[in-house]
């Protein structure tokens, strides 16, 4: 009786996991705006099929430089830089679902914070 229900348990658990799909890049395509003051979002694909993305400040609207930029299963980890005030960041986009990202921020001085944001269009 205890193989069936591990049998059935593990058939679960195997079944959940090929079932739960990976968010694409074109998936990530548009504009997204922040649930606080923070930075908005703006990504797109260019004339060459290249993977764009601009962030910039909500309170300025200056650009922050992006230094890099990977996509990492459902994770894109982006470093940036606020040239105003030679601010530097790493920042986790983790995909809720299609139109919601949470983000987790670490700055130079190692403080955390949360935003959460939204697809626009």
């Amino acid at each position: 009786m205890k193989k069936v229900v591990l049998s059935i348990s593990l058939l679960f658990f195997s079944f959940n996991v090929l079932s739960q799909e990976l968010i694409k890049l074109n998936d990530l395509v548009g504009y997204w705006k922040p649930n606080e003051e923070s930075t908005q979002l703006v990504m797109w694909f260019d004339n060459e099929d290249r993977f764009q993305m601009i962030e910039f400040s909500t309170i300025t609207g200056v650009p922050l430089n992006l230094l890099s930029m990977m996509l990492v299963g459902d994770k894109l980890k982006i470093k940036t830089k606020y040239i105003p005030t030679n601010h530097t960041s790493e920042s986790v986009f983790t995909f809720l679902d299609k139109q919601t990202l949470k983000c987790e921020t670490i700055d130079e001085d190692k403080n955390v914070s949360y935003v959460i944001y939204s697809k626009v269009k």
